[in-house]
């Protein structure tokens, strides 16, 4: 949301798009890396839950990451709304502890 708005405003530069454009490009990379030789160096449950977050629908990850996104910018809009430093962690951390025992793609959010 903050992009899309210092984008509106014309405060976004090139830096910024090509940060974007290289989180894009990386999550391909990263999902290379299911592959049966990538087990010698994680355990067995880490390997799993991986498979599982690998091979989920299309729908089901896109739904996920559209929810964590929702908790993520409202995390960030209450951090903003706060007064001091102990208001923000407060705020922050209900979104942000939803997103995490709910298991939400952050990958998708991030983009």
């Amino acid at each position: 949301m903050f992009m899309m708005a210092s984008w509106m405003e014309r405060k976004t530069t090139i830096q910024h798009g090509a940060w974007i454009c290289a989180n894009l490009a990386g999550f391909p990379v990263l999902g290379s890396f299911h592959d049966p030789r990538w087990r010698l160096c994680c355990d067995a449950f880490t390997f799993q839950l991986a498979v599982q977050k690998v091979s989920m629908s299309w729908v089901a990850t896109l739904t996920q990451g559209m929810l964590c996104n929702w908790l993520v910018c409202m995390a960030i809009w209450r951090a903003n709304a706060a007064q001091d430093i102990g208001g923000r962690i407060l705020a922050i951390l209900l979104p942000v502890s939803a997103s995490v025992i709910g298991g939400y793609e952050q990958c998708v959010a991030n983009m």
